[in-house]
């Protein structure tokens, strides 16, 4: 019988890859926890942290200085 189940996280990736985006998710998880003087992140605070697309500033073509060439 085939078992479509995942296979185990050891076989998915490298265990040091595995810990470090662990590692990656756990700072910004404990910010988003302490914000709002412990009570937690509330959706007003994404909105609020959000890029306005309609507001957002055109780039302009920066020639590259000679010197850097």
């Amino acid at each position: 019988m085939y078992d479509s189940s995942p296979p185990p996280i050891s076989e998915s990736g490298h265990t040091g890859d595995v810990l470090a985006a662990l590692h990656g998710l756990v700072e910004p998880l404990r910010h988003m926890d302490a914000m709002n003087d412990g009570a937690g992140i509330r959706s007003e605070d994404l909105v609020a942290a959000h890029p306005r697309l309609d507001q957002a500033v055109g780039l302009e073509h920066q020639a590259l200085d000679e010197d850097e060439e």
